[in-house]
Order: C-alpha cells, then sequence, then structure tokens
C-alpha cells in the first residue's frame, strides 16, 4: 500500500513520530509532504534513510498528483495554520483518508466534529480526546464508530534503567525536560518548587528545555530567592545522563494543556524513575497502573507526594521499577507499529472519496482560527469581531485568553497573523488587542 503523509513540518514530537513509524514500518511504502520548508533536517534523515521520500513545500499539482498516488492519505492534524490552509484549499480528488490527532483537542486547539465527521477515519493519540465536551453524545458515539487510539510514538530504544536510587550528597535531584511554555507547563511551578523547599530545602531542580523560553521561571525563582536550586540545562541530544542525574521526575502541566502521549514522560518510565503527575487530562490515561507512578490531586497534592518521594528510598525504587515494567509493556514502539498497520489495512479496502474539509473549516483564516476555539472562547472573539466590544473590554478579555492563544507558535493569534497577515480580520484582531509588530 502506497501511503502519504502530510504534516505542517517535521520538528519535535512528530518529527520523531513520523520517523520512528517509517523506520520500523515496512510492509508498505511512505512518502511525507512537509508544508513549511524544514529548518532541521534531523527527521527528514532518518525517513530518507528508511526509504521514504520527503518532500518540501509541495505546490497544489504536486500535491494532486500524490494525493492520486496514494493508496492511504494520513493528515497529520495538530491545528497548524499551514494545515488549516491546506485543507481548505485540498485537491478535489477522490482519497482514502485518516486525520492523526496529535494533540487531545479538548481545550484549545479544539477539534471541531464537522472536521472530524469528514476524514473516513480517525486515529487520536489519546483516549482523553473522546471526553471532549464539545461534542454532543450523538457526535460523540459517531466518532467513536470511525476511530480508534494510536499513539503517536513509543519506546525506539532501551537505554539503561536506574538501579541505584540512593541520594548523592543527601541531596534530591527533581527533573523536568520539555517545553517552558505557560500553554503547557503549569504557570505555578516556581511556587510548587518554593513550597517543596520549605518542606525540604536538600533539593534541586534541573530542567532541560530551552532556557530562554524558561526565563519567567528563573525571573520568579529570583524574587522568592530560591533561584540556587533550580538549574537550566538547555536543550540536550543525549537524554541518558539526565535521567541518571535525576531522582524524581516531576512533570506538573497546565491543565488545559494539548499533549497527549507525553513521550518525556514514557523516557522517564523507561528510565526506572518515579514519575509524578497531576490528576487531570491526558495524564489519566498516560499512568492508568497506580503502582507505576504517582497522579497528584491539586497542587498541594503534587508538593505532597514529591517531598514524601524525596525522603522514602524504597517508595523511589518500587515506583521507578514498576514504571519500566508498565511502560515496556504499554508502549512498545513494535504494538505502535502493528497497530498502525491494522487500523490502516482495514481502510485500505474502502472506497477512496473527494473530501471537502473546506466545508468544516470555512474558507478564510479568520474561519480557521475560530473553528478551533472551544465555544466559551469562540463567541467572545465573534462580538469583537462584529464589533460589538469596547476596546477596553476587548484587551482586558485578551489578557485573560490562555496563554496557548499568545504564543509564537501552537496555533496562537501571532501565528496565525505571521501566516497570513494579510487577513484582515487578523489585523482587526492585532489593533484591537494593541498586539506588538
Amino acid at each position: 500500500m502506497r501511503i502519504v503523509h502530510i504534516t505542517a513540518h517535521l520538528g519535535g514530537g512528530i518529527g520523531q513520530a513520523i520517523s520512528a513509524l517509517v523506520t520500523k514500518e515496512n510492509r508498505h511504502s511512505h512518502r511525507i509532504l512537509t508544508l513549511e520548508q524544514l529548518e532541521k533536517k534531523k527527521f527528514a534523515d532518518l525517513c530518507r534513510k528508511a526509504g521514504a521520500e520527503v518532500i518540501e513545500q509541495p505546490d497544489m499539482e504536486e500535491l494532486r498528483q500524490e494525493l492520486l498516488w496514494s493508496d492511504l492519505t494520513v493528515l497529520h492534524w495538530w491545528d497548524h495554520p499551514m494545515m488549516a490552509n491546506l485543507l481548505a484549499h485540498c485537491p478535489a480528488v477522490p482519497i482514502r483518508c485518516i486525520l492523526w490527532c496529535h494533540i487531545s483537542g479538548c481545550s484549545y486547539p479544539a477539534l471541531p466534529f464537522a472536521l472530524l465527521n469528514q476524514a473516513q477515519y480517525v486515529f487520536f493519540t489519546t483516549p482523553y480526546s473522546y471526553e471532549n465536551r464539545e461534542w454532543t453524545q450523538e457526535q460523540r458515539e459517531r466518532i467513536q464508530s470511525k476511530s480508534c487510539v494510536v499513539y503517536g510514538s513509543g519506546l525506539l530504544s532501551a537505554h539503561s534503567a536506574k538501579t541505584e536510587y540512593g541520594l548523592r550528597n543527601g541531596i534530591c535531584h527533581i527533573g523536568y525536560a520539555g517545553t517552558f511554555a505557560r500553554s503547557k507547563m503549569h504557570e505555578s511551578f516556581p511556587q510548587m518548587c518554593q513550597a517543596i523547599l520549605e518542606r525540604n530545602p536538600d533539593c534541586v531542580f534541573l530542567l532541560a528545555g530551552d532556557s530562554e523560553a524558561g526565563g519567567w521561571i528563573l525571573e520568579q525563582a529570583e524574587h522568592m530567592g530560591i533561584q540556587d536550586h533550580i538549574r537550566m540545562l538547555g536543550y540536550l541530544d543525549d537524554m541518558s545522563e539526565f535521567w541518571n542525574e535525576i531522582d524524581i521526575f516531576g512533570y506538573p502541566l497546565n491543565p488545559q494543556h494539548f499533549g497527549t502521549t507525553e513521550n518525556v514522560v514514557l523516557e522517564a518510565f523507561q528510565a526506572g524513575l518515579p514519575v509524578v503527575m497531576l490528576k487531570q487530562a491526558a495524564e489519566t490515561y498516560i499512568l492508568s497502573d497506580p503502582s507505576a507512578g504517582i497522579l497528584a490531586d491539586g497542587l498541594l497534592g503534587y508538593v505532597d507526594a514529591i517531598v514524601s518521594l524525596s525522603r522514602e528510598k524504597e517508595h523511589r525504587r518500587s515506583l521507578g521499577e514498576q514504571a519500566r515494567r508498565y511502560v515496556c509493556s504499554k508502549y512498545a514502539h513494535s504494538k505502535i507499529v502493528e497497530n498502525f498497520q491494522a487500523e490502516a489495512e482495514k481502510l485500505g479496502g474502502c472506497k477512496k472519496r473527494v473530501v471537502r474539509f473546506q466545508d468544516a473549516l470555512g474558507e478564510m483564516p479568520i474561519q480557521w482560527l475560530l473553528s478551533g476555539m472551544p465555544s466559551y472562547l469562540r463567541r467572545p472573539f465573534e462580538e469583537i469581531l462584529q464589533g460589538a466590544w469596547t476596546d477596553a473590554k476587548a484587551q482586558t478579555f485578551w489578557a485573560s485568553c490562555p496563554y496557548i492563544l499568545k504564543e509564537r507558535s501552537k496555533s496562537s493569534i501571532p501565528h496565525f497573523l505571521r501566516t497570513f497577515p494579510k487577513d484582515e480580520a487578523l489585523q482587526f484582531l492585532k489593533a484591537k488587542f494593541k498586539l506588538p509588530e
């Protein structure tokens, strides 16, 4: 079977997911189309090494020819503006289409039923997606009848697991890895660190990721006087030393985060680390075995769990050892590949048809932006666009909007503005909210 993958880019998590799949999935042939010119070639090179052709920024005729060539088209979706543009102008040729959703869709960006209804089949990357409050029960049942969960990635290589759970020099090293954007990381993270240190001052927090994006953490830590306990490590190409150095992996996320499988958590499990997360959203599905980690009730529960683990060597050991067994059983990459093959081959017997995503999303950038908003956000934005709000009221509303709408990327309003700078409605919002150039 000839499979065409269409993705906005091959960076970060999506690059790992697609390259991992095509590297191990050799029953079918794969081509990858990226809507953006790739800045980093790491994952594209891995795909090419596995025999998959990677085509960057195809024009509409190239895209049409690829769709005609394909037996199966996989659209990798997380509401990227370029993907919205493609879906609204997709060539009208018959295809077999899987919409593979790499975000939960339960907050912003939200997964509109109309979009899912157009696809012949849907892959989710977390069961949490089925809890979407924007869908009616009838819509949920319709989606359940044409979807399944296929994790975006999994365990790719077995690195050595922790064997010694004692603390070095009596200091507990608590790790976090990933994005520091407050649309993903809990905005009270510095306060949580402070509360932990008040109860156990022999703790150090090691944070791996974009140090510049974590500036807000350091700024607040300095204000609290705990800056000496927080170490920004920057991006780490090789995480093995990080996993060996930390004693606990703490991963408190924004309650409205968009994440699903969270590969960094799987890596922590695989490293034999005790993991603490908040009992919310996709986390409740990532960790379905209470003996393999801790899902804390709220911020106080999170602090309690970290402090308790920092003092209990055998508890750290029992959680870490069970975490490794758990993740190797549930998230082995071979299982994910087999699941993809089985579900893709089911669709291979279906008849091709023309898919009209523009009927679900609209034809203008502002419509694509609004289509990804949950109703509690969409209604105010519609009223603002209709001129019903004063500037002062609009700016107060904007100040209270979720962080994700203000990010540089993540399908935010600045992201849509950079992608579609000539859209008058987006420019109206920019002026109304007094957004910087």
